[in-house]
């Protein structure tokens, strides 16, 4: 069988095509035009022509074919006579080349993408930087952290005991949380003090005093970071920018007079309050720039706020009950923007309703409608023919506009005649359609043939519902303000809260109220000088403030310096801002309250401010500082502060946007950087780290319950820190709360061994009494160490770095 030859110019065609190919695929050749089938009918050599007009109609359809590309064109259209090759012949080699549909991405590659763009989203850079920033300004808190305590020996380590104490009661009895290992024999004793139950997850992790003391450090520097996390997240809903954000966000979170309480861990984790406040606007679309914007409502976002909310108040009453009021506060301007919005759409309404000759009858059935004549003439007078009315409320527009329809044709003539004249219209009330037909010129003559300018005739008029005719008419749809679903989330979020905050009050209100607590505001309440005056902790003002900081009462407490610049940015704030004039007058109206409760009783006796409000509180709550509501009025300057950065970055991006090339230069984007280090430097601290006392080894096996010795308000709370290796009860603690009864047993302890401390520990429930050899120096039990006891029938058994006394 013998191969047939191919025609020569199928060949050369081949061979033409293979040449052509890499050259056009690297560009060197323009693309292949597509064509379309030929019709062999249709071409001149079969005996009919093919006409003009076939030529442009193939044209056309050729031509976006020739744009499209010849790749893509391959892979896609049909192939065409031109491009078929001749039978026999090899397969084109460069059909590998075709153009291949992109796949879509797997889901490991997308899983990929997502936290590769989620690793840079400036959230996250936030939270690098915000952590960053904690370690560098809380240094050297993490240089030793199972070895040292911020600040002192004395809150920390109680509260270091507190967080290890919570995370063991969740895993070994719930139902004991209240019931703590220390103060026995008192009842609810884990209610002296702010709980930090929302660290009970921290204290699962690890067990005795080195690791609750890392694990305190730790959190330490954490909740610095969350300040300016959540500060940031607020400022920058707000409408913010991120140059401002940061600035807010910095001097919020290392204002000086913080580190004054850099002891209390209580104090510092405030970092929840802006951050709940941020994810509550986001989930609501609000920002102060731009209202409430319904399309940015995002459900998902006000549920983590309220969880937020939640957490913060677990960690204490201190913070928790102000926080309340404001969430309080924020929850009835809501309910009263929704009222104001439905009061002025039912205004509107009855503006809109007020038309001469509208009444809602039992007959009609409803109002007459204004769109024009045809509507009209089914609820109203009918008008004269050759009158058009458009009206609008005052509501929806200015007064109702007439539209003339032209007069209609006289028998004989072609043309309209003059259009007619209106009356103009009268400032005032709407007019009727009635009225505005009545001053209308209307020609006395029809045109022959069906008019088509006549208004239509009114209906049967039809009888309704007595239902219906109590409802009244029927009203446009009302926006609500947040809408249904935000509702019922914040109703929900708010019982939520409600409830949690009611359970754990239970056990602070079972406890003996000192009936003090007025006192107590009395003495802690500053003058209004100290918010001028830095604590000693700052490198910057620690010193320089030495003498008027003597003045004060009690200076931990009274130095409520929130930093120089920031004040000078939030009084420029008031000026230059990208704040509208009514939220800087909102801001200052909120910063003078906020200051008014600050002062306490210093502002005519607290009568009319602090007391009404904070006052009726249990002292256990621990609401008799109200130095501490600082933390409101630095959060309003700061938002303050950053409207003046904003509208100062703002303002160099316009000058630069002159320049050539149009962005700022190296100095300029120094310049707006300026005030970020002005508030970072004015938080450089001083604080002290001192070591904590290792554990004596009698602590990890001796049972309980027994009391510790020596015993004073501070060793108590070391004391505390140590039996977080099995937590057994002790008689010991220490702080401010339940301080009558340690008085009481410290002075009653103060002879032992001898038959009054004896017959009184008994009484209390105490079996052993534990004297540690390394602490007793200086004190009046140095001499019990060698005293003998057997006329007091007491037993004693001498360890390497103790003394058990077992008591009968």
């Amino acid at each position: 069988m013998t191969e047939q030859p191919q025609p020569k110019s199928s060949v050369a065609a081949a061979e033409t095509s293979a040449r052509r190919g890499p050259r056009r695929l690297l560009g060197l050749l323009p693309p292949r035009r597509a064509t379309a089938p030929v019709n062999k009918e249709d071409k001149p050599g079969n005996g009919t022509a093919e006409s003009p007009a076939a030529k442009i109609g193939r044209s056309e359809q050729t031509a976006p074919a020739a744009k499209a590309g010849t790749l893509e064109k391959k892979a896609s259209a049909p192939a065409t006579a031109k491009d078929a090759r001749p039978p026999g012949a090899p397969p084109d080699p460069w059909s590998v080349f075709a153009a291949i549909p992109e796949q879509p991405p797997g889901l490991l590659r997308r899983t990929l993408r997502a936290l590769s763009r989620s690793v840079v989203h400036e959230y996250a850079l936030v939270v690098y930087a915000g952590c960053l920033l904690a370690v560098m300004m809380t240094w050297p808190t993490l240089r030793y952290p199972m070895h040292t305590l911020p600040q002192d020996l004395g809150d920390p380590t109680r509260q270091a005991w507190r967080v290890a104490w919570a995370g063991h009661a969740v895993i070994d009895d719930p139902a004991r949380l209240w019931q703590s290992n220390a103060y026995y024999p008192q009842k609810d004793s884990f209610a002296f003090g702010d709980s930090l139950f929302g660290y009970a997850f921290a204290g699962m992790l690890g067990d005795g005093p080195s690791a609750a003391i890392l694990r305190y450090n730790i959190l330490f520097v954490l909740a610095h970071a969350l300040l300016l996390i959540g500060a940031y997240a607020l400022v920058r809903q707000l409408g913010a920018r991120p140059t401002g954000a940061a600035v807010a966000a910095v001097a919020f979170a290392y204002a000086p007079w913080r580190l004054a309480q850099e002891g209390h861990l209580n104090i510092i984790s405030a970092g929840a309050i802006p951050l709940a406040l941020a994810m509550l606007a986001r989930g609501h679309g609000y920002s102060l720039r731009y209202g409430f914007r319904p399309k940015r409502r995002r459900a998902a976002w006000a549920v983590a706020g309220w969880l937020t909310a939640i957490w913060q108040l677990t960690l204490g009453f201190s913070l928790g009950i102000p926080f309340a009021y404001a969430l309080g506060l924020i929850l009835i301007t809501l309910v009263a923007a929704g009222l104001i919005r439905n009061f002025r759409q039912s205004r509107r309404e009855k503006r809109a309703a007020a038309v001469p000759g509208r009444r809602w009858s039992l007959r009609r059935g409803r109002r007459a409608a204004l769109a024009g004549p045809a509507e009209a003439a089914k609820s109203a007078v009918p008008a004269p023919a050759g009158a058009s009315v458009k009206a609008a409320s005052k509501a929806d527009g200015p007064e109702p506009e007439v539209q003339p329809v032209a007069a209609p044709l006289k028998p004989g003539v072609t043309g309209p005649e003059t259009p007619p004249v209106t009356d103009p219209p009268k400032p005032g009330r709407p007019r009727s359609e009635v009225q505005v037909a009545a001053s209308m010129e209307v020609g006395k003559a029809t045109p022959a043939g069906p008019r088509t300018d006549v208004l239509e005739s009114p209906p049967r008029r039809r009888w309704i519902s007595l239902g219906r005719y109590l409802a009244g008419p029927p009203r446009p749809e009302r926006k609500p303000v947040i809408g249904w679903l935000l509702t019922n989330i914040n109703i929900l979020g708010a019982t939520i809260f409600l409830s949690v905050g009611i359970l754990m009050a239970v056990p602070y209100i079972r406890l003996k109220d000192t009936g003090s607590r007025i006192e107590e505001i009395t003495f802690f309440s500053p003058p209004l000088r100290s918010l001028l005056i830095g604590p000693a902790e700052s490198r910057i003002w620690g010193a320089a403030h030495a003498t008027p900081r003597a003045s004060l009462g009690w200076a931990a407490e009274m130095s409520l310096l929130p930093g120089f610049a920031l004040y000078a940015l939030a009084l420029a704030g008031l000026f230059l801002s990208v704040w509208r004039l009514r939220h800087r007058a909102m801001l200052v109206i909120g910063l003078v309250v906020t200051v008014i409760l600050t002062l306490g009783t210093n502002f005519f006796g607290g009568h009319w401010t602090y007391l009404p409000v904070f006052g009726h509180f249990p002292a256990a709550f621990d609401l008799r500082i109200p130095g501490r509501l600082m933390l409101w009025v630095t959060l309003l300057l700061a938002i303050l502060a950053a409207g003046a950065v904003d509208d100062f970055v703002r303002r160099i991006e316009h000058w630069a946007a002159q320049r050539i090339p149009p962005w700022p230069g190296p100095w300029l984007r120094l310049a707006t950087l300026i005030p970020l280090i002005l508030v970072a430097l004015e938080g450089w601290n001083t604080t002290a780290h001192p070591q904590v006392a290792a554990q004596p080894p009698a602590l990890r096996t001796v049972p309980g319950p027994m009391l510790v010795l020596p015993t004073a308000d501070l060793t108590d709370q070391t004391v505390q820190l140590w039996t977080t290796s099995r937590f057994q009860q002790i008689a010991n603690g220490g702080g401010g709360f339940n301080a009558t009864q340690q008085n009481e047993l410290r002075a009653k302890a103060a002879g032992f061994p001898d038959a009054t401390s004896i017959e009184y520990l008994e009484s209390i429930g105490v079996r052993k009494v534990l004297l540690l050899r390394d602490q007793v120096a200086g004190t009046s039990w140095e001499d019990a160490v060698d005293l003998p006891v057997d006329a007091l029938q007491i037993r004693r058994e001498d360890l390497p770095d103790a003394v058990v006394f077992y008591l009968n």
